[in-house]
């Protein structure tokens, strides 16, 4: 399984329209998310991988169109500049290294609990990420710049 699979196969659990349990739901909305589409097989063929990175695509595109006709409060992460989102990743994840639970790290980041989190997690992820097509396929990845921000915070 390759980066966007994962990408998209967390994403799709976090709005729920996954075969496994949804991460997280959208509070007081009236709309649900739309169902998934699955083969009767339940396998992806060849020439169904294509379709499928773009439908994904779609539902992450959705997601983002969500997030912000809800306003989203993303405690003070300014999604244009990707070093800010990737300082809080780091400060919760090395709470969380430190045996502190998640819901306590993301409070003290600024967020309501590890669900806001994730939540705002996933919309800089999506909103920093591309459909690359190729020939015969289309993939999903991560900006370079986004990658080169997460790079320069390790140094």
């Amino acid at each position: 399984m390759g980066l966007g699979s994962t990408f998209v196969d967390v994403f799709r659990r976090i709005i729920g329209i996954s075969k496994e349990p949804p991460i997280a739901t959208l509070q007081d909305t009236a709309a649900s998310a739309p169902e998934a589409a699955a083969d009767e097989d339940g396998e992806d063929d060849e020439g169904d991988e294509a379709t499928s990175v773009e439908d994904e695509w779609a539902d992450m595109q959705a997601f983002v169109a969500r997030c912000e006709a809800e306003a989203l409060d993303l405690a003070g992460i300014d999604v244009s500049d990707p070093a800010s989102y990737w300082a809080r990743h780091r400060q919760i994840e090395a709470g969380v290294a430190r045996g502190r639970s998640r819901d306590e790290c993301a409070r003290e980041a600024g967020f309501t609990d590890a669900r806001h989190w994730e939540w705002v997690s996933q919309y800089v992820q999506t909103k920093w990420s591309e459909l690359i097509r190729h020939e015969s396929r289309a993939v999903i990845r991560q900006k370079a710049q986004f990658l080169a921000a997460s790079e320069r915070g390790q140094i």
